[in-house]
């Protein structure tokens, strides 16, 4: 069986009488880190997917100079 925070979370959740409060703090942390994560994650993609525009329509640009010339 895959042990990941999932598998974690759900444990505490259904003994969270006996689960120590630092475990439960530790997965609220991780689940944070992962959502933090997740978002600079996309935020690069979509600089990434910015630039790759800005590089086609500059080369348009040049392109299309050149062909007055």
């Amino acid at each position: 069986m895959k042990k990941n925070l999932d598998y974690y979370r759900k444990n505490a959740e259904e003994d969270y009488i006996t689960t120590p409060i630092s475990v439960l703090r530790y997965i609220g942390e991780a689940e944070r880190r992962n959502t933090v994560l997740g978002i600079v994650i996309s935020v690069l993609l979509f600089v990434c997917f910015l630039s790759f525009i800005g590089g086609v329509l500059i080369g348009e640009k040049n392109q299309n100079v050149e062909l007055k010339k």
